[in-house]
């Protein structure tokens, strides 16, 4: 399975003192090596805008899908 979300900057309008993401694009590629895992993976590519440059953004853009995955692999084992 593949999921794409891509920013889309018409759907609310701009506000005063507020920096617009100028750019993001988020793939999630899921499979099934075996019927009893599945392997995900994450890219995600992001122009913030405004004083963060992106590298700083992207850089850091793994840690919350591996920590919310990591939390989800926890539960499902108390099944």
């Amino acid at each position: 399975m593949k999921v794409t979300s891509e920013n889309e900057n018409r759907f609310v309008p701009e506000k005063e003192g507020k920096v617009r993401v100028v750019h993001s694009l988020i793939n999630w590629y899921v499979t099934m090596p075996t019927a009893k895992t599945i392997s995900i993976v994450y890219t995600f590519d992001v122009d913030p805008g405004g004083s963060l440059p992106a590298w700083l953004v992207n850089s850091f853009a793994d840690k919350g899908p591996y920590e919310s995955f990591k939390k989800l692999g926890e539960l499902l084992k108390r099944q």
